[in-house]
């Protein structure tokens, strides 16, 4: 998994899609952890809410875990992050189905792996309470710097497709 915890996005999308702005370089401490840019935005006013909510909730999981914040409050703003990112799914399925997305299922092949990747890790949170046990914090910060670089990389790719897509198409 790319470790990226000193890290935030920069530069313009097109910049990176083309290979000439890094995704990546220090963060300073008045930087947000995953910060929002118009850059990402799609068109569609729908899916850009969703997407402003889904940096707003990972920011807010990253201040929490950057303060040492309390077990309970980390795994609260988590299951947030993560039903947003269902119903955020669910949303842009819904949308590809309506106009006939000709990429609907590689798009929504890479929703299902992601949220096949966060099952995966609830589970292993789930067991390790049932031995009163806890993943550590550098594995759920290990698990933010992954939702960021996978959000931040899916919306320059899949989702700025699906809305230029949307746009064409009367979405």
């Amino acid at each position: 998994m790319l470790k990226m915890s000193d890290s935030i996005m920069s530069g313009s999308i097109n910049e990176f899609k083309q290979g000439k702005s890094p995704l990546i370089m220090p963060q300073d401490e008045s930087t947000p952890f995953c910060p929002w840019s118009d850059d990402f935005l799609l068109g569609i006013d729908r899916l850009d809410k969703q997407h402003d909510a889904l940096f707003s909730t990972l920011n807010k999981l990253h201040d929490i875990l950057m303060s040492h914040g309390s077990p309970v409050a980390i795994d609260k703003t988590l299951s947030c992050l993560i039903d947003q990112t269902r119903v955020h799914f669910q949303t842009e399925e819904t949308f590809m189905q309506q106009h006939d997305y000709p990429d609907y299922e590689g798009h929504k092949t890479l929703h299902d792996i992601l949220l096949r990747q966060i099952e995966g890790v609830l589970e292993t949170q789930h067991e390790l309470e049932s031995y009163h046990l806890q993943q550590s914090w550098a594995e759920k910060l290990d698990l933010a710097d992954f939702l960021r670089e996978w959000l931040l990389s899916h919306i320059v790719d899949a989702d700025k497709k699906l809305g230029d897509f949307l746009k064409k198409h009367g979405g």
